[in-house]
């Protein structure tokens, strides 16, 4: 199979794992992509895909630690920007910085890590400064954390510019706050939920909350699973790999009595 090149760079691609992704670092699609990660993940407010693309193209962001560079004036310019906008973003931007330790995690883009993974992970290891010096064999050691996962966060690690990118995000102060969950009752305690389709009563982010308070884990369809809360329109491949799995299927009603 002849590999693609890329649509934004015209660079040749590599298969990376179940990807087919393109080799250069520099290419704008890939920084954009990154960026728009980093923003979401972070919860930065106002800055959308479109103003990203005028900030690498017209001002040269070319790495997420340059968003916390921006000054005023520096905005003011880039798709007719008014003033109070350009406060409210670099405000947001600032503010961002006090975020949590996960966050800062999710928000790296790297591979199999998001909310989950980096609330598992600001538990364990408390500081951006432990997550840069983690090695393979403490990551083995952490409940819940999959062979894949750890190999992914080891590849990440490996590579220096990754490396002088959280040198500089510790140098501008992120990643110095975690967010501690309160177990208010230990009701699930410790078993590793994941969920699929619609809930009646309960929103996605409700559902997170209410199992990390009972002691539960929210998890993934994947190794460990112990349970699968099933709604309206549940695909039935994502239960039957559960079952597998060795997973017990249950509905919202089944759910909300285990926490009577």
């Amino acid at each position: 199979i002849e590999l693609p090149i890329c649509p934004i760079c015209g660079s040749k691609s590599e298969i990376d794992g179940t990807y087919v992704k393109c080799i250069n670092t520099n290419c704008k699609g890939k920084i954009s992509g990154k960026l728009n990660v980093f923003i979401r993940s972070m919860d930065i407010e106002c800055l959308g895909p479109k103003l990203v693309d005028k900030l690498i193209e017209e001002l040269k962001i070319d790495s997420i630690y340059k968003l916390f560079l921006l000054k005023k004036g520096d905005l003011s310019n880039l798709d007719r920007l008014g003033e109070k906008l350009e406060e409210k973003i670099l405000k947001n931007i600032k503010d961002s910085i006090k975020k949590p330790l996960w966050r800062v995690l999710a928000a790296l883009s790297i591979p199999m890590v998001g909310e989950t993974t980096g609330k598992l992970l600001e538990k364990e290891l408390k500081t951006l400064e432990n997550f840069k010096n983690l090695t393979i064999e403490q990551m083995k050691k952490i409940n819940g954390l999959g062979d894949v996962c750890s190999e992914n966060i080891e590849k990440w690690l490996n590579n220096n510019y990754n490396i002088e990118l959280i040198d500089k995000l510790i140098e501008i102060g992120l990643g110095k706050n975690i967010e501690e969950t309160k177990i208010t009752v230990n009701k699930l305690n410790g078993l590793k939920i994941a969920f699929t389709g619609k809930l009646q009563r309960l929103t996605r982010n409700e559902c997170k909350k209410i199992i990390l308070e009972n002691g539960g884990i929210p998890w993934n369809i994947k190794k460990e699973i112990n349970l699968l809360l099933i709604g309206d329109g549940a695909r039935q491949n994502k239960i039957d790999k559960a079952k597998k799995l060795g997973a017990k299927v249950i509905i919202e009603e089944e759910f909300l009595e285990m926490l009577k």
